[in-house]
């Protein structure tokens, strides 16, 4: 039943209502559950969008309540169908408020429903997006830091939105500024807003490089013309415009609730994502937002309301103009200020004629002009200024409509940012409130200034005077002021006696400036946790906390036994496992070391000796040509067979040709006999004559070709040329047979139109001869080397460090197998670690390297390979070849117990080495690169600046080398050289695709090509190459534009291979070169603004392409039937579908599945029935016979086989596989520990399909990867995990959807998998439900810049001195080692790769470092000679949480943890108060009012902290901001950089008569001197608005007042954000462990919520093993024995959600 009631009589309502609670409240209407039903209350009439009739309806509604039966009533459905929009709809409008119809829906459902995640994505690549200017203006102007006190400054408010920008630009964000005029119409008399925006629409129209639009609506034509032509990825807009706007004044809440919800579902509606502005987190490397997508719910809003909507938006009342304009001086004459100053204030005076406070205003405009920035730092405030709010509401009402007046573009707009500063207006009408007599009492030239405002006032027909300044009438008790003076009583900080602090902080330790601290801010608190842990207990690194894999738990012969089964089922996998990776069954070579010192010692073989191998040699060769002789004569018997077919002759001669050996003088007779073969099927006429002929032709030219050059080492016979000449002849190559000496014979019988050169450009692209010069190379096995792989092994024979850039599938990792096998070689002691980015990656490789030197001896106790990750490891340190992540090879190199372990390294391998910038882990990367000491290779497909990161790895290697050479480095000099390996050219081509009205449409890479790609690529983007065929396709497009191009018919395809095509047979390399004069001659009509450029490119774009393709998971899911099967008609199977979306990898895979399954039972229904009754009855017969002979059976046994290769449909794609019955059973048991029989899963894989994520354990993910690479699945559908260097080679690489995180460099990793070398010679890439605008983007957007980030934290310095100080070498402690760990910290420390571009950012680092060393002394982590403490162990294991760890040893130290475990009563409240904390501590989740309803199961919103608990935490914050704030003074006294320029204008701000007063009398100037007193760390901008260094920031704020100059990061502060509400998802977990409540409720996505609770519940292990391992004194400790409950309790309620054995 709804309830619709006016505002004013609500309590009168409630009261009738039985109201169970509230759901949603703003300004429209209040949403109360009553009787388990959503019901609607309505806000004030005067803001309804009714007619008149409406109106009346509505006032009827206040009184009674409507029956159920009415149409009035309204239920609204979580998912809202298109039928009953319209339906509702027609009633809502002739009821005349269809859009709070649409407000209702939306706030009931998931319509408009962000999810928070990392954004940074999006923009990474620069691919161009949109910033909401209206949206951004309103956050900017709720910041607390502005102050709108009269006015406000307009500078400041530029300054915070530059400032919000700036996070995007400093990241490499490239973006559009858009201004919708129906905003300004909402923000119709509101003078402030309006003043403020006009003032940021010119000054960054006319201040900045950024381009700014302004449209009348979301609607206009020229928006959707900006948006088709930029193509960008996102807008950055404001998703709470209600809530915020609702802090204004004057503002009709109405508009603000349906233009707010029209705007954003206008956008969405337009597949542009939305970006919230409200909730922007900046973290030291990440920005996260909550990002918005389009859905199918918003396209069923747009396509009922869509007119609705329009009518609304241009119906708006404007703003009010000027009814009478005044004389407008001459701009030019005046600067922007001073004009639109005279401007208003002629319009302020014709309203007001307040002539003295007119004074004031040109007064304060004069001071704005006068004094330097730095000296209008006014204090805030304090008093009660209504009175002058009315002066203000004109005045600003006045400088707007003046603003608008001025249309001259030639003047100079440099300060239209600042021409307002309320709080010195109030200062000076404090100052002045006795009255200003003369001149004298301003100063010179504050007085002429002045005086020439009144004077050029006047000019206007006015006759002010400017004296006196009338006493003020205004009730106003002023304060009086006392100037602000900075701490003179400094002294240096308390010295910390340590050799890594005095070396990296020596050069600035002695000009630190220290205030003592308070001691009660320092002070013990008397219930402290001192008497509950033994003070001093060196903890267990991370490492001995991960649980190995195996595990002998004790000498029982039966557990021995057990032990050994699992490690030969373990091996036997890891062997399956490597060589399907290799794509054969990879032999093991056992390598013989040979070390350095010991030379081989090569024996002289005698004469008689080298006989026998001669004739052995030649017997052998003899038997093997008998047995190839012997199949060829099988084979043209069975040819001469009249009623054998073709086909099964030529299958026969494929396989044999596989078989024998490459030198084999019967290579040639094999060959002649399948041309004839070939002969004889073209005269059959069986078949479609246009698929024959294609097929035959192709396969006859590529036979001759292979003949032709085996001629150069055999002997072809005359009646072999003669059969050649024959083929040639048939399909009209006559020419090659000329060119190869053949004698010409008839002419073709085939009706084929191309030439002979057309023909291999077009047909036989993927097949050309690839020059790579390659050359067999002793060093390795099993492949011949191109020239820039034998320079790799080059490089690592002479023991350097190589940075490897090559496209993905070229072959870069042969040279780590090579470098492996070279450190294996020299002892058995050496180490090599290959470091990849993920787990799945993780364990691919140590199955390689398995299976490659499974065989190698190694001594008792080590292995060849070993795996470390978080989650398991095995043979860590034991090993030769490590295989790891980087956080945890950091962890090693971090780890004092682990020295001996890294001077046994020898070489580092890092794989997808450009992770180094990702948000995620990148710093890992960089302390790796700098930690170790020996030589390594870095390996990359998708490195923008390759050079510039090489010149950052060499100075590094150089740093390294000045170091070791006092160190005595067994290292040589040339072995720190770091050599650039570029390798540019990809094997194999890929063919674009997309999917529309339901087939695939081919995408020539240059339809992509428009100015902007140009212009920012500097000419066509490298990786955009072309096929044979596209070439071909250029050409002739080429042609169609400018046929009398002389230079275009030089480049004809005959003329051109003509010349250069000795042979006849045109090769990828000469393909290459005619691409690149063809494109040479395109950017040529570019360049020359010739149109044939335009014609070209048109020419190759499919028609109408954007009207076709369609979007979106709801066009996937219904079209994945259709798509699937084109790919397999048109042969273009195996394919991996990937979507960032892991619900729609689900779906896509089930639906799938029942397609197939459903196919199945319609065909095989009765042949099932009875297959069932037969295995029923061999059942029944078994269990009598076990029960016969005594036997239990178990229900195992039922499920003892999963047949995968049987049970799918007839015409499924599962294909004939390379996989034996044994491989298979080994994947099918380890499959049945996880799944069973009727799985989804298994259903899926019986029918050739699968899905792969990282919601999978191992062995599914492991047995999917495997079945493919054997062709036994065609198809896997799987997340961006899987496109990590996971390798699974593919004809076709599919992007299914859009998402955030789909960016150029995530595309090139996923297309990368298609084509992979040899595998296919071809590869394909096609995009399935992904609008144009974002394929434009995929295909044209530069790869990410590698760029550095902050490169320290507070627990990050408590690491490192950790390492120093506890240090050992083999258990005992050495100076030389920790002399050597000092070098390997101050390489880290010293060359950040941030300094690459931030230089002066070093000596910020060094003070960082200085101030973060006292913390951890005042907070009792180390003592004074930077050893461990008590706590140091605690942090440093939960150094993934920072500042979580260190606020929660502060709770610990405290007694507060133990406080709450001892006062409370009842268990359940200390468990539910603990996750309460961990939770406001560790999880970093904002809540979005987007979510403020309430739900089911979750309350969503966290719950807020106990007072004693918070108390405590503002302490702990207090002692970080003492430490923090002395450090921001110290580091602003030593940077010289001025702080008066706007962030991304560049704008300096400079006072006009800035000459230094010269007067000593008591004048206004002088005392303002003496009142704003500069700041030393808050920003001169941040001032403005009465802000001072003891407002720096606050936590939850977005921009700080932190200067700008000083990079380091707000946020690497550590202290804890306890205003900011936080997502209670841990919270809610723990109250009801229901998955999909956290999912739908708490808004998390799909496979985020297996993260976060995994992650959280790892974090209250750690601390529970933290605990243990500080030596508790009471054994039943009542801290620890709640956290193992609450650990447990967390471990059932995550094993039981996510149907999990064990965790």
């Amino acid at each position: 039943m709804l309830y619709l009631l006016h505002f004013g009589f609500l309590d009168i309502a409630i009261k009738d209502l039985k109201v169970i609670s509230l759901i949603s409240r703003d300004q429209s209407f209040l949403i109360y559950q009553v009787a388990n039903k959503p019901h609607f209350m309505m806000g004030d009439t005067e803001e309804s969008d009714f007619s008149d009739s409406g109106s009346e309806e509505f006032e009827e509604i206040n009184e009674k309540k409507l029956d159920d039966n009415e149409n009035n009533s309204l239920e609204i459905e979580q998912y809202v169908t298109e039928e009953k929009l319209i339906e509702e709809s027609e009633i809502q409008t002739k009821k005349g408020h269809p859009l709070i119809y649409v407000d209702k829906v939306i706030n009931s459902s998931d319509i408009i429903r962000p999810l928070y995640q990392n954004v940074t994505p999006s923009f990474a690549d620069e691919v161009p997006f949109l910033v909401d200017g209206d949206s951004l203006l309103v956050t900017v102007m709720l910041d607390p830091n502005w102050s709108n006190q009269l006015g406000g400054s307009s500078l400041h408010l530029v300054y915070l939105f530059e400032r919000h920008l700036n996070v995007f630009v400093q990241r490499g964000g490239n973006f559009h500024i858009v201004f919708f005029q129906c905003w300004r119409n909402v923000w119709n008399e509101n003078w402030n807003i309006l003043f403020h925006r006009l003032i940021l629409i010119n000054h960054l129209s006319h201040n900045t490089k950024y381009q700014v639009h302004l449209f009348d609506h979301c609607f206009n034509k020229e928006f959707t013309h900006l948006i088709a032509t930029i193509r960008p990825g996102f807008i950055l807009t404001n998703l709470d415009m209600i809530e915020n706007c609702s802090h204004f004044k004057n503002i009709n809440s109405k508009y603000i609730i349906h233009m707010s919800n029209i705007f954003v579902l206008s956008f969405l509606q337009m597949d542009l994502p939305c970006i919230d502005t409200n909730y922007i987190n900046v973290d030291i490397s990440t920005l996260n937002a909550f990002y918005l997508e389009n859905n199918p719910g918003v396209k069923s809003l747009c396509t009922v309301f869509g007119k609705v909507f329009r009518n609304y938006i241009t119906e708006l009342p404007q703003v009010k103009e000027i009814n009478k304009l005044p004389i407008i001086p001459n701009a030019e004459q005046y600067n922007i200020r001073t004009w639109i100053a005279l401007m208003a204030a002629t319009i302020f005076y014709k309203e007001t004629t307040d002539e003295e406070m007119l004074k004031k205003i040109f007064l304060t405009l004069t001071l704005m002009e006068s004094l330097e920035l730095k000296n209008r730092c006014c204090p805030k405030l304090t008093e009660s200024l209504i009175e002058l709010n009315y002066v203000m509401f004109e005045w600003q009402k006045a400088m707007f409509l003046a603003h608008t007046l001025l249309t001259n573009e030639q003047c100079d707009w440099t300060n239209v940012s600042d021409l307002w500063q309320g709080i010195l207006f109030g200062h000076v009408c404090r100052l002045t409130s006795n009255g200003i007599n003369n001149a004298e009492e301003l100063g010179i030239n504050i007085s002429k200034r002045y005086e020439k405002y009144i004077a050029n006032f006047n000019n206007n027909g006015y006759n002010i005077k400017a004296y006196p300044i009338k006493k003020s009438v205004l009730n106003v008790e002023w304060t009086t002021y006392v100037p602000t003076t900075i701490n003179t009583n400094l002294s240096p900080p308390q010295e910390i006696k340590n050799s890594l602090v005095e070396q990296f902080c020596g050069s600035i330790l002695y000009n630190i400036k220290w205030i003592t601290p308070p001691d009660s801010l320092f002070k013990k608190k008397e219930y402290t946790e001192e008497h509950h842990y033994h003070s001093m207990r060196v903890l267990r690194d991370e490492h001995d906390h991960i649980n190995a894999t195996f595990i002998l738990k004790s000498d029982d012969p039966w557990e021995k036994k057990k032990y050994q089964r699992q490690i030969s089922k373990y091996a036997r996998y890891m062997t399956l496992y490597g060589s399907s990776i290799e794509g054969r069954m990879l032999q093991s070579r056992a390598i013989i070391r040979t070390p350095n010192n010991v030379s081989e010692k090569k024996q002289k073989m005698g004469k008689k000796a080298q006989d026998i191998i001669n004739q052995n040699k030649k017997k052998k060769d003899s038997e093997i040509f008998k047995r190839e002789k012997e199949n060829l004569d099988k084979i043209e018997t069975l040819w001469k067979k009249a009623d054998v077919k073709p086909d099964t002759v030529l299958h026969a001669i494929k396989l044999e040709l596989t078989k024998i050996r490459p030198d084999s003088p019967l290579q040639l007779d094999y060959l002649s006999l399948k041309l004839k073969v070939l002969l004889k099927k073209i005269k059959n006429k069986s078949g479609t004559q246009t698929n024959r002929e294609e097929e035959v032709k192709k396969n006859i030219f590529l036979t001759v070709r292979t003949a032709l050059s085996l001629c150069q080492g055999q002997k072809m016979t005359s009646k072999q040329q003669e059969l050649m000449s024959k083929c040639l002849a048939v399909i009209d190559c006559q020419e090659i047979a000329k060119r190869n000496d053949l004698p010409v014979v008839g002419k073709s019988n085939l009706d084929l139109d191309d030439t002979w050169i057309r023909y291999q450009l077009d047909k036989l692209g993927a097949e050309l001869i690839r020059e790579t010069n390659g050359v067999p190379d002793a060093r390795v096995h099993g492949f011949i080397p191109d020239p820039w792989q034998r320079e790799l092994f080059d490089i690592i024979d002479k023991k350097q460090s190589a940075l490897i850039v090559a496209p993905t599938s070229s072959g870069k990792t042969y040279a780590s197998y090579y470098c492996m096998e070279k450190v294996i070689k020299e002892s058995e002691d050496g180490v090599v670690v290959y470091v990849s980015p993920t787990k799945a990656l993780v364990n691919q490789v140590a199955a390689t390297v398995y299976a490659r030197f499974k065989d190698t001896p190694m001594p008792d106790g080590m292995s060849v390979y070993g795996i470390f990750t978080r989650d398991f490891r095995t043979h860590a340190l034991n090993s030769q070849v490590l295989v790891t992540v980087p956080q945890c090879l950091e962890l090693l190199l971090l780890s004092a117990r682990r020295h001996n372990w890294v001077h046994r390294l020898r070489y580092v391998i890092f794989d997808e080495v450009h992770c180094i910038a990702s948000d995620m882990g990148g710093l890992a990367w960089e302390h790796c690169l700098l930690l170790i000491r020996c030589p390594f290779l870095a390996l990359s497909a998708t490195v923008r600046n390759p050079e510039q990161m090489h010149a950052w790895l060499q100075l590094a290697e150089d740093y390294k080398l000045t170091r070791h050479a006092t160190e005595q480095s067994v290292r040589k000099p040339d072995s720190y050289k770091v050599n650039l390996v570029i390798h540019s050219e990809r094997h194999s081509d890929l063919t674009k695709y997309t999917f529309g009205n339901g087939e695939l449409h081919h995408l020539h890479p240059y339809i992509h090509l428009e100015s902007t790609v140009l212009n920012t690529h500097g000419g066509i983007p490298g990786h955009m190459l072309l096929s044979p065929a596209e070439t071909l396709q250029l050409h002739d497009a080429m042609i169609f534009a400018n046929a009398g191009s002389a230079k275009l018919k030089e480049l004809s395809p005959d003329k051109y291979f003509s010349k250069l095509s000795e042979n006849g047979f045109i090769t990828r390399n000469l393909v290459r070169k005619y691409e690149q004069e063809l494109s040479s001659l395109l950017i040529d009509w570019f360049t020359n603004e010739n149109t044939d450029f335009e014609t070209t490119i048109n020419y190759l774009k499919p028609n109408n392409i954007d009207k076709i393709v369609g979007v979106g998971k709801r066009y996937i899911d219904e079209n994945i039937v259709q798509f699937i099967t084109n790919l397999r008609d048109r042969n273009m199977l195996p394919a991996i579908v990937f979507s960032y979306n892991r619900t729609l990898v689900d779906e896509m895979t089930k639906i799938m599945t029942k397609y197939f399954m459903n196919q199945k039972q319609t065909t095989d229904r009765r042949e099932d029935k009875k297959n069932d009754k037969q295995e029923k009855l061999e059942k029944k017969l078994a269990h009598k016979t076990a029960a016969k002979q005594g036997i239990e059976t178990r229900s195992r046994n039922a499920r003892s086989r999963l047949n995968l290769l049987s049970g799918g449909a007839a015409n499924s794609l599962q294909g004939v596989g390379m996989a034996d019955s044994k491989e298979l059973e080994l994947i099918e048991h380890r499959l049945m520990q996880t799944v069973n029989a009727n799985n989804v899963i298994i259903n899926a894989m019986r029918n050739g399909i699968c899905m792969h994520h990282a919601g999978f354990n191992n062995r599914i993910r492991s047995a999917v990867e495997m079945l493919f690479r054997k062709k036994v699945l065609n198809v896997v559908f799987a997340t961006g995990t899987l496109a990590q260097g996971i390798h699974m080679p593919c004809k076709t690489t599919v992007i299914a959807g859009n998402s955030a995180y789909l960016n150029s460099l995530e595309y090139h990793q996923m297309s990368g998998r298609a084509g992979r070398r040899g595998y296919d010679t071809a590869g394909n890439v096609v995009f399935f439900g992904l609008n144009t605008r974002k394929q434009h983007t995929l295909l044209t957007a530069q790869l990410p810049d590698i760029k550095g980030n902050f490169p320290i934290s507070v627990t990050f310095v408590l690491r490192l001195l950790l390492l120093v100080a506890d240090v050992t070498d083999k258990g005992k402690e050495s100076e030389e080692a920790r002399k050597i760990t000092v070098s390997r910290v101050m390489t880290l420390l010293d060359n950040c790769l941030i300094y690459m571009e931030e230089p002066k950012l070093k000596i910020q680092i060094q003070h960082f470092f200085s101030f973060s060393v006292q913390l951890l002394k005042m907070q009792e982590f180390i003592n004074d000679f930077g050893e461990p403490l008590r706590w140091c162990g605690m942090a440093t294991h939960l150094h993934y949480h920072e500042p979580g760890n260190l606020a929660f040893v502060y709770l610990l130290q405290n007694g507060i943890i133990r406080k709450i475990c001892t006062e409370m009563d009842n268990e359940t409240d200390i468990l539910f108060t603990l996750v309460v904390i961990l939770s406001h501590l560790f999880t970093k989740m904002p809540y979005n009012d987007a979510l403020d309803k309430e739900f089911d199961n979750s309350k969503v919103i966290l719950d807020p902290l106990p007072d004693f608990v918070y108390e405590a935490l503002e302490i702990y914050n207090k002692q970080v901001h003492f430490v923090f704030h002395q450090y921001f003074n110290n580091v602003s006294m030593v940077s010289d950089e001025p702080d008066n320029i706007l962030p991304v204008s560049s704008v300096r701000i400079v006072a006009e008569n800035a000459a230094e007063n010269t007067d000593t009398a008591d004048n206004l100037k002088n005392n303002f001197l003496n009142l704003c007193t500069p700041k030393l760390v808050c920003s001169t901008f941040s001032t403005l608005s009465g802000n001072s260094d003891d407002d720096l920031y606050t936590p939850q704020n977005l921009i700080s007042n932190i200067k700008q100059s000083m990079c380091t990061e707000v946020k690497t502060i550590p202290v804890i954000d306890l205003k900011r509400n936080l997502n209670g998802y841990a919270l809610d977990f723990f109250r009801h462990g229901i998955v999909e409540a956290i999912r739908n409720d708490n808004g998390l996505k799909q496979g985020a919520e297996f993260a976060l609770i995994k992650d959280f519940i790892l974090l209250i292990k750690t601390i529970v093993v933290a605990l243990e391992e500080m030596e508790v004194k009471d054994e039943n400790d009542v801290v620890i024995g709640h956290f193992k409950k609450l650990s447990d309790k967390y471990n059932v309620l995550f094993c039981k959600a996510f149907d999990l054995s064990g965790f």
